[in-house]
């Protein structure tokens, strides 16, 4: 009796009070008639379409359901697409380490990629750097602080080329040893009429920032003051950003714009006030559009332009002055290295390039931290809701494709868009919930890849089961009706032998007996449906169906005599008795399902097809062969395999005569008597 349930036993069919449809038994020793026969067939398939129909429509429409006694398995044909939870908490991490700076250094790294993908270009003929080095020196000059007259005759000499601002790249905090000095310096500024100095923020341990800056002689007389707040990577100490603008928490006195945006501001063509709005994590920070390594900027001599000499220095263009001595320590790494390999360049320059970067239309654009966050949760959300529905070999390739891609979207948007994109935050959130996803699943397909062996290791060979696990596809074994191939394999003289060994001969006979003629049936696709003293009853065609199963089934028998040959051989050796064997193969539609009661179920098949299968093995004798076929197996394998035509039998129950074939000895013995 076959016994159809779901897992939820509170959930019942809609006729609660009556008996559930997928009730029927049909035992195959009880037929007494083809009529009783076809009869029983038609019941059984009706109730078990009808339990199928009921099935179908419940709540489990995509699961296999197995019965076992009182346990209820379920094996889902589908892969689950659930939300993972440990992707979701490795998303959230992504994000916090992001907002911690762990992904700035390769992004960093990824902005000097495009800087090298650039390459180096030519920087604006109206920026002129005016050093001040071992030459300009005087015998009797300070070398640090460098001499404020100096100073004074370069700012003045400066001013003569009618530049447009003159960036006095020298810390003017302290007044100098010679007040004389510091008045001609200033009187030479205040003459300049356009000079701009800068100040700094100092901060000592457990105090707050202060700024630091020129002194109220030299920022009185100056045309603007305007702030030097530079930020290097921690991890290489490379300078790649700026601050522009207001600062937040930067103390009351700390100018509102920068240092290098006060000397772009007249070479840009429009007002300066597309500046980038604070961003929550960085602040306004503009990435420095560098043009190269050191000395790529054109360096006059200040020796030369205070002697007299005429350096080419266009009118209108932005002067800056500075330093390149030893001794200011005023240098920095930059992206680019020079053809010694070194990444060192003066502050001087970097001053140049940043205020080449501001002078442009439009600034080097960062995208904001809340932009890059959102990124990460939508390539977050997207592994989690996309890599579920794919197969894993899909789910690996989309996950690199997409982080590479992501990774590869930094460099890429600097050099095509002049926007720095920070791409490692999203492309580490992808990886990471990618791999977490395909983890989840492969313990999932792991799990459920288990579950199906455990369902149908009893039933099938150890190949059928891996082609099950490997299609994804899970046969269902409730009741259905399908096209098989039956095989009945009978001992002849059973009876007989059983009478003369010894109880524990007979048993190990028997298991060396199926051990030989099971095997042909697993190594050719069928499954041992169940053993009935010495007779052997097989299947091919389910749980699941190849399209050539009674070729199969044929070839199966073939094997077997072989196999009948090499047993005998064994037994001759074992001290028993030589035996023979009959078969019966038949081809159609059957019943397959779980069958039985609460207590004991089996997977089996039933209908007329297996009775006539049964009763063509029986019929062996009467034809003095060892297999019979029925017509309708004969059609099945009538291309594939040479086919004798046997004559006519009436089997048990039948009314009319069926026409039998075999197959004949391609082995060089003879049927079985």
């Amino acid at each position: 009796m076959v016994e159809c349930q779901v897992e939820n036993r509170e959930h019942t069919p809609p006729c609660a009070n009556e008996q559930r449809p997928a009730v029927a038994t049909l035992p195959e020793t009880a037929v007494d008639g083809a009529g009783t026969a076809r009869l029983r067939a038609r019941v059984f398939s009706r109730r078990a379409n009808e339990a199928g129909d009921w099935i179908r429509r419940s709540e489990y429409p995509k699961t296999g359901c197995f019965l076992s006694g009182r346990e209820a398995c379920s094996v889902s044909t589908e892969p689950a697409t659930s939300t993972s939870r440990v992707g979701i908490v490795i998303a959230c991490m992504t994000v916090v380490l992001y907002m911690l700076g762990l992904a700035d250094y390769p992004d960093a790294k990824l902005l000097d990629l495009g800087f090298w993908l650039r390459g180096v270009v030519r920087p604006r003929p109206d920026i002129v750097t005016i050093a001040i080095d071992e030459a300009s020196i005087g015998p009797d000059e300070s070398r640090a602080p460098i001499s404020r007259d100096l100073l004074a005759r370069v700012v003045t000499s400066a001013a003569t080329r009618r530049p447009a601002a003159i960036l006095l790249d020298v810390l003017l905090d302290e007044e100098g040893r010679d007040v004389d000095a510091d008045a001609r310096l200033a009187s030479a500024i205040e003459d300049a009429g356009n000079v701009v100095l800068p100040v700094v923020l100092a901060q000592a341990p457990q105090q707050a920032p202060k700024a630091v800056g020129p002194i109220a002689a030299f920022a009185d007389v100056a045309m603007a003051v305007g702030h030097v707040v530079l930020t290097e990577s921690t991890q290489d100490g490379v300078l790649r950003r700026i601050a522009v603008g207001p600062l937040h928490d930067a103390p009351a006195e700390f100018p509102d714009r920068s240092f290098a945006e006060l000397g772009a501001a007249p070479l840009r063509p429009v007002a300066q006030t597309d500046m980038p709005a604070p961003d929550p994590l960085i602040g306004r920070m503009v990435v420095v559009d560098f043009v190269g390594p050191a000395d790529t900027f054109r360096h006059v001599c200040a020796r030369a332009l205070t002697s007299g000499d005429q350096p080419n220095i266009p009118i209108g263009a932005v002067v800056i002055i500075g330093s390149l001595l030893p001794e200011s320590g005023d240098v920095f790494y930059g992206p680019f290295r020079d053809r010694d390999g070194s990444r060192l360049i003066s502050g001087l320059e970097v001053v140049a390039n940043c205020v080449h970067s501001l002078s442009r239309d439009v600034p080097i654009r960062t995208v904001s931290s809340r932009w890059v966050t959102l990124a990460m949760l939508v390539a977050a959300a997207v592994a989690l809701m996309a890599l579920p529905r794919v197969g894993p070999a899909a789910a690996i390739s989309l996950t690199i494709a997409g982080s590479l891609a992501l990774v590869i979207a930094t460099p890429v948007a600097f050099v095509a868009l002049r926007t720095y994109w920070q791409g490692t935050g999203p492309a580490t959130a992808l990886l990471l919930v990618g791999a977490a996803v395909g983890v989840e699943r492969y313990l999932a397909d792991a799990a459920r890849a288990a579950r199906i062996r455990s369902l149908f290791a009893r039933y099938l060979s150890r190949e059928v089961v891996d082609d099950i696990v490997q299609s994804g596809e899970v046969p269902s074994l409730l009741g259905r009706a399908q096209e098989v191939a039956v095989l009945f394999c009978d001992m002849h003289g059973f009876s007989a032998i059983s009478r003369q060994m010894p109880p524990r001969e007979l048993v190990a006979m028997l298991s060396v007996f199926f051990e030989f003629m099971c095997g042909p049936v697993l190594r050719h696709g069928g499954f041992v449906d169940k053993f009935v003293g010495d007779q052997i009853m097989a299947v091919f065609g389910v749980p699941c169906g190849h399209g050539d199963d009674a070729a199969r089934a044929a070839d199966a028998a073939v094997e077997m005599r072989r196999c009948l040959l090499d047993f005998n051989n064994r037994a001759l050796q074992a001290g028993w008795p030589a035996v023979s064997v009959a078969m019966g193969i038949n081809y159609g539609q059957v019943i397959a399902g779980d069958v039985g009661w609460e207590g004991r179920t089996d997977y089996t098949v039933m209908g007329e097809t297996v009775v006539l299968a049964q009763r063509l093995q029986v019929a062996c004798e009467r034809f003095g062969t060892d297999l019979l076929i029925s017509e309708q197996m004969a059609r099945e394998i009538a291309a594939t395999h040479e086919i004798v035509a046997v004559g006519e039998t009436v089997p048990s129950g039948w009314e009319e005569p069926v026409r039998v074939f075999t197959l004949p000895q391609t082995d060089g013995g003879k049927p079985n008597a």
